[in-house]
């Protein structure tokens, strides 16, 4: 593991990762809200287009019985007019003049004869009354049946439509829903990667205290070692130089500053040689007593031999 992060870093990638997430998972989301949208009103588009093209049916329907109403209107004034004509022609036909002319004056022949042709008339036109009466009835009932038709069919059109809708609503929300919680779950696999990440730093931050602090007690002892080594041997080497003196007394001075002169040499060569014992034995005795110390000792010698 690197151990140039921080807990810093961790924290400040572990907030880009959410960011992504958050912004890739929000995306979906808006894109799915806008599609189930955009389909919820192309069904109500559909509906607003099939009540128009049925309300357009209808109407053509009730025009079409509303011209057949007026042309049964239209023969029936026909009749009625035709009825009239035919009673005043035959009216005329055998009037006063024509039974004044028959010399039936006085037969009665006339008054009667008026009086059934005006019956025939009269029978006619209830005969044709009659009949565009019952065409208009019938044709009222069909422009009735067919507003009713009408309104069924767009009552099923509006069932559909709200069918439909609710079914996208429904998916909808569903896909949603998937969504928000596969979202959830990648926040958590992110949090959960980045608490690892941490919880390694720590450890290791950790153990690196530990394997210092242990160096530290290894040189503070190893110190306290060496000091002693020294020491031993800079009083022995002292001792040794005042018997030399001692018993060199006569020799002269040429002979005492030799003396002393090889004494100095002989006393650092022994110094550095008592150190170095001192830290052969010492690396000795920790070998033997803790060999783990005694490795990640050598493990720090060559990380600062690098």
């Amino acid at each position: 593991m690197a151990t140039n992060n921080t807990y810093a870093d961790i924290k400040n990638q572990q907030n880009a990762d959410l960011k992504n997430v958050n912004q890739l998972y929000d995306n979906m989301v808006n894109n799915s809200d806008k599609f189930y949208n955009q389909q919820i009103n192309a069904a109500r588009d559909y509906q607003k287009t099939q009540t128009d093209i049925q309300n357009q049916m209808t109407d053509q329907t009730i025009k079409e019985i509303n011209q057949n109403k007026e042309y049964q209107k239209q023969d029936y004034l026909k009749e009625q007019k035709g009825a009239y004509a035919d009673w005043q022609k035959q009216s005329n036909q055998y009037g006063a003049n024509a039974e004044a002319n028959a010399k039936m004056i006085g037969s009665g022949y006339a008054e009667s004869s008026q009086v059934q042709m005006y019956t025939a008339y009269q029978n006619r036109v209830a005969t044709a009354r009659q009949t565009f009466q019952r065409a208009v009835t019938d044709y009222d009932n069909k422009i009735a049946d067919a507003r009713l038709q009408n309104s069924s069919k767009l009552a099923e059109i509006a069932y559909n439509t709200l069918q439909k809708t609710l079914e996208l609503s429904l998916q909808g929300f569903q896909y949603k829903n998937q969504l928000l919680q596969t979202k959830l779950t990648a926040q958590n696999d992110v949090k959960d990667r980045y608490y690892t990440r941490w919880n390694d730093l720590r450890n290791h931050l950790m153990q690196e205290k530990q394997f210092k602090e242990q160096v530290r007690e290894f040189n503070k002892s190893f110190n306290r070692g060496s000091g002693g080594g020294s020491s031993r041997s800079y009083n022995y080497s002292s001792r040794s130089t005042g018997s030399s003196k001692k018993s060199g007394k006569s020799s002269g001075t040429s002979k005492l500053k030799k003396a002393k002169s090889g004494t100095k040499t002989s006393t650092k060569t022994k110094k550095a040689t008592s150190t170095t014992s001192a830290m052969n034995r010492r690396l000795i005795d920790l070998k033997a007593q803790s060999p783990s110390l005694y490795q990640s000792f050598k493990e720090y010698k060559k990380t600062l031999g690098k």
